[in-house]
């Protein structure tokens, strides 16, 4: 039964698994990547903590955040892929640019997200205002 299997599909079956997997375990995680941005690092366990009973919420926000990029990202590709060599770079790098604007506006959702968890210390405020 198992030889009937194409093995292409074996293997983007495993790939596919061990992608959402990584994607669940990187939302969890993911308040890490804020906290070293303003150093005050947290240790992977803690930022795996500090999600429990929010990790849904932050998962849907996360991919709310992204899926629209990664449909015009998707969108986009299709349309270059038939473009002959110099229009087909034209349509990688707007792809690219909009990757990268779906990334930043990631990056800004986990950004607030995070403080809200931690609020700034009051030193910190104390010496920005001086």
């Amino acid at each position: 039964m198992i030889g009937a299997v194409p093995p292409h599909f074996v293997t983007g079956l495993v790939a596919a698994i061990g992608f959402i997997a990584m994607g669940f375990a990187w939302a969890r995680v993911s308040l890490v990547f804020p906290a070293a941005a303003i150093e005050r690092p947290i240790t992977l366990r803690e930022g795996w903590d500090v999600m429990a009973g929010n990790y849904w919420r932050l998962f849907a926000c996360i991919l709310g955040c992204y899926l629209p990029f990664g449909i015009v990202h998707y969108i986009v590709d299709k349309i270059g892929g038939g473009m002959p060599s110099i229009l087909w770079i034209v349509f990688q790098a707007v792809a690219l640019a909009v990757s990268f604007a779906g990334v930043a506006v990631v990056a800004s959702l986990l950004s607030d997200v995070y403080r809200g968890f931690y609020p700034p210390e009051p030193q910190a405020a104390e010496r920005r205002a001086s």
